[in-house]
């Protein structure tokens, strides 16, 4: 099956990128659906499935963290020639980071920068299933997640172990693109000083905002944080936003 998502065109020209959206643990690329409706117009936002979710349920979740940084790389390098901002959520964020260093040297696709919402790696520590998914299903209640993460429990869970099974073994490349992060001020996984521990990665330039919400802010995306995502997008693509940790 062709896990490959569709993407809505938009008028950009030749120096412009596509926006890649990484989903965290046990998520489907369907929770972008929403954001990709209000950036139509500004940027063409891609997603590459994973098995286990969205129209992929049936099959076998990844086990690693390597697998999906394989799967990634693999879809991207499968598009004709692209330059690429990754944008990756939780879990996602970590796999972006690792696909920008995999494809630094690729002849195939350019990425040109990473957006991370997350806290960066070995800042959270090792924390049981149980925990996760406790202050997941808080922070998702009353969105369409809230009511899809007890069914989906399993496939989170195995993302959960591949992400502290890489974590303990394996260092995170430093980014060697502009690097962009933004925070939920209400995400109770994330927190204020864990995403800033990105800095220590952000080889070509870092930049953070804050912004109103919690861990699943893109479900239903705010007139805020769109409006701090097109600046994360200008500052990854090198244009006028104002480098800043607010």
């Amino acid at each position: 099956m062709n896990p490959i998502s569709t993407g809505a065109s938009s008028p950009v020209g030749s120096s412009a990128a596509r926006l890649l959206c990484l989903p965290g643990a046990g998520a489907s690329a369907a929770r972008f659906e929403q954001l990709r409706r209000h950036l139509a117009g500004t940027v063409e936002l891609r997603t590459f499935e994973l098995p286990s979710r969205g129209i992929r349920f049936a099959e076998p979740p990844f086990t690693s963290l390597s697998e999906h940084v394989a799967h990634f790389v693999r879809h991207i390098e499968a598009e004709p020639f692209q330059r690429w901002v990754l944008l990756g959520e939780s879990l996602g964020a970590v796999t972006a980071a690792s696909v920008a260093a995999e494809l630094a040297d690729s002849m195939r696709a350019e990425v040109v920068g990473v957006i991370t919402v997350s806290a960066a790696p070995g800042t959270t520590g090792r924390r049981s299933r149980h925990d996760v998914l406790a202050q997941l299903a808080a922070d998702a209640r009353g969105t369409a997640s809230g009511e899809l993460i007890a069914l989906a429990a399993d496939a989170i869970g195995v993302d959960i172990d591949a992400a502290h099974a890489a974590a303990e073994v394996t260092d995170v490349p430093p980014v060697a693109v502009p690097l962009a992060t933004i925070r939920g001020r209400a995400d109770s996984l994330v927190s204020d000083d864990g995403a800033r521990r990105w800095e220590g990665l952000a080889r070509a330039g870092w930049w953070y905002r804050e912004v109103g919400g919690n861990h699943f802010q893109f479900e239903r995306p705010t007139g805020e944080l769109l409006g701090v995502l097109r600046e994360a997008l200008s500052f990854a693509l090198g244009g006028p936003a104002a480098p800043g940790r607010g």
